[in-house]
C-alpha cells in the first residue's frame, strides 16, 4: 500500500468514528472509553466547532457527503444552542461559561464557507464581523469578551489567532474582499511579532496555507517555513505520545507540504527533511490506532476524545493533499 492510500485509509477510519459522534440534533459527544464503550463528560463549543471545520474538509476532499451532513449539523447545532447576536448582525459563538472567543468565530467561518448553501454563506458573514469587531488598534485580535457584557477577557490562547486567520482566509478565497484585506493585514502584523514560531502554531500554518490558495502563494512563505523550521528543530512533543500533540504538528507539515512543497523555500528545511519529519509523526500517530479506525489520546491512554478525533483527521486530510498534489 502507498503511503497516500495508507493515509486515506486511517483518514477514512477516523472520519468515520469523528462523524458518529455527531448527532442530527446538533449534540456532539465528547468521547468515550475504548474498552468499556463509557462516555466521557465534556463539552466545548470551539472543539464541536473545529469538529465541524474537519468534516466538512475532509468530506469534500474524500467525497463523504455523510461527513459533510455531520458538519452541518455540528455547526448548526453550536450556532443554535451557542450563538449569541451582537450588534451589527455579528454573530458569536460562547462557551457554558459565557465566553465568546475568537478561535470559536474563525473556525464557525471556515466551515460555513466550506458547506457553502446560501445559508451557511449568511452565517458565515455574520461570524466575520464578530472577528472584524475582535480586530486592534495596529493589529492583532482580543482573545475573548463576555458575550453579555462585551467586556474584553484577559486570557490569551496561541491557537485562537490562527483559527480565525484561518476563518478570514477562507472566507477571502470565496471572494469576501473585507476578509480578504483583514486577513492580510493580519498575517503581516502576526509575522512581525513571530507569532506562533518558538511556540509552533499549527493553526497558523493551516491559515497562511489557505492565503497562498487565494492566489498570494508567496507573500507569507517565510512566516510558515519559520514556523515549520521550528516544529523540525524541536520534536520534543514526540516524548509525550499525545496524539493531540502529535497531530497539530503534522497537520502543519501536511498543510505546509501541500501549499509550498514543491518550492523548496531557501529559508525553509529542505522538503526532503519536512517529508522525513511527517514520516516519523504519521508512524507515531498510528500507534493510537484502534482497529475500529479510532484514536486514543495516547498510545497506553485508551480515551477516544473528540479533540483527539479531529485533530488526526485535520493531520491526515493535509497529508493526503501533500501526497496527491
Amino acid at each position: 500500500m502507498s503511503e497516500a492510500s495508507a493515509v486515506r485509509a486511517a483518514a477514512l477510519g477516523v472520519g468515520d468514528v469523528l462523524a458518529g459522534l455527531v448527532a442530527a440534533t446538533g449534540t456532539v459527544r465528547y468521547g468515550y472509553h475504548a474498552d468499556t464503550g463509557a462516555p466521557l463528560s465534556g463539552q466545548s463549543t470551539i472543539r464541536s466547532v473545529a469538529a465541524a471545520w474537519a468534516l466538512a474538509e475532509a468530506g469534500q476532499i474524500f467525497e463523504r457527503p455523510d461527513w459533510i451532513a455531520a458538519a452541518d449539523w455540528a455547526l448548526a447545532g453550536a450556532v443554535s444552542i451557542r450563538g449569541v447576536a451582537r450588534p451589527e448582525q455579528a454573530l458569536c459563538l460562547t462557551e457554558a461559561d459565557g465566553r465568546a472567543t475568537l478561535g470559536a468565530a474563525g473556525l464557525g467561518v471556515a466551515a460555513a464557507t466550506v458547506l457553502g448553501s446560501e445559508v451557511w454563506r449568511a452565517r458565515a458573514e455574520q461570524l466575520c464581523r464578530f472577528v472584524l469587531e475582535m480586530r486592534r488598534r495596529g493589529g492583532g485580535f482580543v482573545m475573548q469578551i463576555d458575550a453579555q457584557s462585551g467586556a474584553p477577557l484577559p486570557k490569551r490562547s496561541a491557537h485562537y489567532d490562527g483559527e480565525a486567520l484561518l476563518g478570514l482566509a477562507r472566507l477571502a478565497g470565496a471572494g469576501h474582499v473585507e476578509a480578504r484585506e483583514a486577513a492580510e493585514a493580519a498575517a503581516g502584523h502576526l509575522a512581525r511579532r513571530g507569532h506562533g514560531v518558538h511556540d509552533p502554531s499549527a493553526w497558523m500554518v493551516h491559515a497562511l496555507a489557505a492565503l497562498a490558495e487565494c492566489g498570494e502563494a508567496t507573500r507569507h512563505t517565510a512566516y510558515a517555513s519559520r514556523i515549520v523550521a521550528r516544529i523540525v528543530a524541536a520534536p520534543h512533543y514526540r516524548k509525550t505520545g499525545q496524539t493531540v500533540s502529535i497531530a497539530l504538528r503534522l497537520g502543519a507539515l501536511g498543510a505546509y507540504l501541500a501549499a509550498w512543497g514543491r518550492a523548496d523555500p531557501t529559508d525553509a528545511p529542505p522538503v526532503r527533511a519536512i517529508r522525513n519529519h511527517a514520516e516519523t509523526d504519521l508512524s507515531l500517530l498510528l500507534a493510537s490506532r484502534l482497529p475500529d479506525g479510532a484514536f486514543m489520546l495516547a498510545e497506553r491512554d485508551r480515551r477516544v476524545r473528540l479533540d483527539g478525533l479531529l485533530h488526526t483527521l485535520i493531520a491526515l486530510t493535509a497529508l493526503y493533499r501533500a501526497e496527491t498534489a
